[in-house]
């Protein structure tokens, strides 16, 4: 498989998803509601997006550190007998590259006009809710690994 078809393939594993539905839905929901926001609220909001998400990004990061770390485990070299390490890492590269487009998105809203600021936060929005919800997942298969060590 070569790399163009590893990303045709995982980004039809993000966008076209459970979690990207949920996304949408979350989008479409701040558009029917918030859309009187004061603009100067908005900001506070993005600022407040970037560091959580930086926190969590910092911590993912660590984590994946972490499990390279302790490769030489039974438990780990067994996940990779499996299959399973690779659906593992494969999921952390996936929302931390999440989490990367959410940093970059709300840098990008530091620079925009309040007249596009409201489109802008419904992409952030959006980015927002996808890569916790892969973060959520993520920490369901971290919280099976830690069960079974």
């Amino acid at each position: 498989m070569n790399i163009l078809e590893r990303v045709i393939k995982n980004f039809r594993r993000i966008f076209c998803s459970t979690q990207s539905f949920i996304s949408l839905l979350v989008v479409h929901s701040y558009i029917w509601f918030c859309l009187n926001i004061n603009p100067t609220r908005l900001f506070e909001v993005n600022n407040i997006v970037i560091n959580l998400s930086s926190v969590l990004l910092g911590f993912l990061i660590t984590s994946i550190a972490i499990l390279t770390a302790i490769m030489d485990r039974k438990l780990i070299a067994n996940m990779r007998k499996t299959g399973h390490f690779k659906n593992l890492m494969t999921e952390a590269f996936i929302a931390s590259g999440l989490l990367l487009c959410l940093i970059i998105m709300g840098v990008i809203n530091l620079f925009i006009s309040e007249s596009y600021l409201y489109c802008t936060m419904g992409i952030l929005i959006y980015f927002l809710s996808l890569s916790f919800l892969y973060v959520l997942v993520l920490g369901r298969i971290f919280y099976k690994v830690i069960i079974i060590v």
